[in-house]
């Protein structure tokens, strides 16, 4: 950031501002669909998951298997595509093993789902929820970044030989204040969604 790449962040986030938009709108979109669905689609949904998941690990060793007799002998790769199969059905026999021991839980875990999918459907004003606290989270971000602009200009500026821009030098400790600064962002960030 100290390289003078900030303007070339911040021109790339004012030419792609409009993406922005479109796609935090598409996916309010789909969360709202997938809210409404939720009530006659959490069973298929997990189900076939834990069911893809386990097929993908146990193909995986399969195909990683099959893979090691198309190399030579005295080839590393070999060794190593025998063991990834032998891995990839490992990994397969203990997610069917803790899929076996926790089925209550997740008999639990849809039963929560439906029951969530009840609310929303009853309390449709549910869905404010989240973009109050986008507005409020935004807020914040919005005072960050002024606050960062700050942080970032506090330095000695050296100025570059024949272009019109210069570099802001830190010192150690402008570094520190940078990186307590981003870790705030973040710390906050969490605590205001955490509210939601």
């Amino acid at each position: 950031m100290a390289g003078g790449n900030l303007a070339r962040y911040m021109g790339d986030l004012a030419t792609a501002w409009w993406i922005f938009l479109v796609m935090g709108g598409i996916t309010t979109a789909i969360a709202c669909i997938y809210l409404f669905l939720l009530r006659w689609s959490t069973k298929p949904i997990l189900y076939v998951s834990f069911i893809l998941i386990f097929i993908l690990l146990l193909g995986g060793g399969f195909y990683a298997y099959y893979l090691h007799t198309r190399y030579q002998d005295t080839d590393n790769t070999k060794g190593i595509m025998k063991g990834m199969g032998y891995l990839l059905w490992g990994l397969s026999g203990i997610y069917l093993l803790i899929l076996l021991c926790c089925c209550s839980r997740i008999r639990l875990g849809v039963a929560v789902m439906e029951a969530t999918s009840d609310f929303v459907k009853d309390v449709t004003s549910v869905f404010l929820v989240p973009f109050v606290f986008f507005f409020i989270n935004g807020a914040w971000i919005v005072f960050w970044i002024f606050s960062a602009v700050w942080v970032f200009s506090v330095g000695e500026v050296r100025k570059k030989d024949g272009l019109p821009m210069g570099d802001i030098e830190w010192n150690t400790t402008t570094r520190y204040v940078w990186i307590y600064h981003l870790f705030g962002l973040f710390w906050i960030s969490a605590f205001i969604i955490g509210c939601a």
